[in-house]
């Protein structure tokens, strides 16, 4: 059972509610809401200038490179998960022949964006899962010298299977290939370190 401490600092939960579809939306932070409501109300005070917002902006960042351990630079909005897996397709260069591995049970956003390298001749390989779950083994006999790209989300969305993105990482890192994590369904609930688990691009909401 969830800490009564705990419960009380969301919306929602009170008189023994549990709320189970986190999938696209999850129960309202108090203090979140608090915040929001004293930006906001900057705004329609207009006491909130473009320095102020530039501020708050930066705070953001901070906090969300501490949640992940990495340096201030290292950390940059988007307007969502799926373009930040983007930037890992846009962002590199590819050859033909170049493969990528993802898992076969992945939530879309994660294999969409690659497919459109299929037309300059790059390869997604898809792992078979075993017992619907990632299966290691499996990966590796699918990664070769061609492997460009491993991509995988950090907790699967339909299971809650939870990778396991540092013995990855360290895969990805002695065989230098790129290494993207969707976070979304996992961070900030599961510690994660991005220098520790050698993650190259991480895409979170």
């Amino acid at each position: 059972m969830i800490d009564s401490r705990v419960r009380d600092d969301f919306y929602g939960l009170d008189s023994g509610k549990i709320f189970f579809n986190n999938a696209s939306y999850g129960p309202l932070l108090k203090d979140v809401k608090a915040r929001m409501d004293e930006y906001f109300e900057m705004i329609k005070n207009l006491k909130v200038g473009d320095l102020e917002s530039y501020e708050k902006r930066q705070l953001c960042r901070e906090y969300a490179a501490r949640l992940i351990g990495a340096s201030l630079d290292e950390v940059e909005f988007a307007i969502n998960t799926s373009y930040g897996i983007n930037l890992a397709v846009l962002g590199l260069e590819y050859e033909a022949g170049d493969e990528i591995v993802m898992p076969d049970n992945e939530f879309p956003s994660v294999p969409y964006p690659f497919k459109v390298l299929e037309s300059q001749g790059v390869k997604i390989r898809y792992v078979p899962s075993v017992n619907r779950n990632f299966s290691f083994d499996n990966m590796v006999e699918l990664v070769n010298q061609n492997t460009r790209v491993l991509a995988i989300s950090f907790v699967q969305f339909f299971n809650g299977f939870r990778n396991d993105i540092k013995r990855l990482g360290e895969f990805c890192k002695e065989r230098d290939i790129f290494f993207v994590v969707d976070a979304i369904q996992g961070l900030g609930v599961c510690p994660l370190d991005v220098k520790e688990c050698h993650i190259d691009l991480l895409a979170s909401g």
